[in-house]
């Protein structure tokens, strides 16, 4: 079985598939979104959510809730792989190549039946990167927007991501 993370059920301050293995990083394959397809033998994911209600809508019919949310993990390689430098699992390298997102989002329970999600997430700690451990809260530029293109990842969805 092959495991892959990112997106709206996942890590979502990256894209689906497009994160890992391990601290393995290609520019060239991540820019073309047609291509990207991360995948790994081993994922390790951490999800925490806090959910809090804002109002009703249509007399009770639907409600309107808020989320603040960080997700944590990876996914990596069994085995070495030339072709993916540092996608195996070692468990001295592993702290490091934990990836961490944060976001908020807003949810839109229908009848306490269907819920639709908006999730707006932003990567915090990225395993490819080696300084200060990965952390790249120093680097966080919401007014920039090429910060904003390259780093704000829009997810929408329907159900809970877990």
């Amino acid at each position: 079985k092959q495991y892959f993370v990112g997106g709206p059920y996942s890590l979502r301050g990256w894209r689906v598939r497009s994160l890992g293995p391990g601290a393995f990083y290609d520019s060239a394959k991540l820019s073309n979104i047609n291509t990207i397809d991360q995948t790994g033998d081993i994922k390790m994911e951490f999800n925490a959510e806090y959910r809090f209600f804002i109002m009703n809508l249509f007399s009770g019919g639907m409600k309107f809730n808020g989320a603040v949310f960080t997700d944590a993990g990876n996914i990596w390689l069994a085995k070495p792989n030339a072709n993916t430098p540092g996608a195996e699992i070692n468990l001295s390298t592993l702290p490091q190549e934990i990836a961490a997102d944060f976001g908020i989002g807003a949810r839109f329970d229908i009848a306490s039946f269907f819920t639709v999600r908006f999730d707006l997430a932003m990567p915090i700690k990225q395993p490819y990167i080696m300084n200060n451990n990965g952390w790249i809260l120093d680097k966080v530029a919401p007014f920039d927007a090429g910060w904003r293109s390259n780093n704000l990842v829009f997810n929408l969805s329907i159900g809970y991501p877990f």
